[in-house]
């Protein structure tokens, strides 16, 4: 109970911090409903599904001492008015994704996750967490959520995962970000974590 209090603390701080980074970036204040952490397979987490909607997808790889990756979905509307605000356009002007829109998101994506793991792997003590690029997806929302939990099997294996999940909102602009991580690599660094501060 005391990991499961402290892992949540340490994810919803975690996720605040993702958080002021996303509404900094967007120039926009966003509305967060951060959700409780589960414990699961990587084949039963839940990822949000936009059913018959065209649909975006992010994924940042997480390849560093805690093995994961991290997903940001949304619809392909939701996107567009995304790249609005990125880009200082007005809103409805973006209409299609190119390479430049693209790349927004893609960076978008990796500020999100970025100040997402600093702060994490600061308060499980340890140096940090890299991630590599985003990559960039727009498919249904089925075929995204099984390339994702294909991309996240081939990282982690079959280890249990931890699923931080939250969802942001602010006009047209919504979406759903999980950051999936390999909960026995975290269940050992909380245990060393609390060893060295109780003495």
């Amino acid at each position: 109970m005391q990991f499961n209090n402290m892992l949540q603390e340490i994810c919803h701080a975690s996720a605040m911090k993702a958080a002021v980074a996303m509404s900094k970036f967007l120039k926009t204040p966003l509305k967060i409903d951060i959700k409780p952490i589960k414990v699961e397979n990587i084949q039963n987490i839940e990822l949000p599904n936009h059913f018959n909607e065209s649909t975006v997808g992010l994924y940042v790889p997480i390849d560093s001492g805690i093995k994961g990756g991290s997903s940001m979905l949304s619809s392909k509307k939701s996107a567009l008015a995304t790249c609005d605000l990125m880009l200082s356009r007005a809103v409805g002007f973006t209409n299609e994704i190119t390479e430049v829109e693209e790349s927004a998101l893609k960076e978008f994506a990796n500020i999100v996750l970025g100040n997402f793991l600093t702060p994490f792997s600061h308060s499980l003590l340890i140096a940090s967490l890299m991630h590599r690029p985003a990559t960039y997806e727009h498919d249904t929302s089925a075929a995204i959520i099984k390339h994702i939990r294909s991309m996240l099997s081939n990282t982690i294996g079959e280890n249990s995962v931890l699923n931080i999940a939250f969802a942001y909102e602010h006009d047209n602009v919504k979406g759903d970000i999980n950051i999936v991580l390999d909960e026995k690599k975290i269940h050992s660094l909380l245990q060393k974590m609390m060893a060295l501060t109780n003495g």
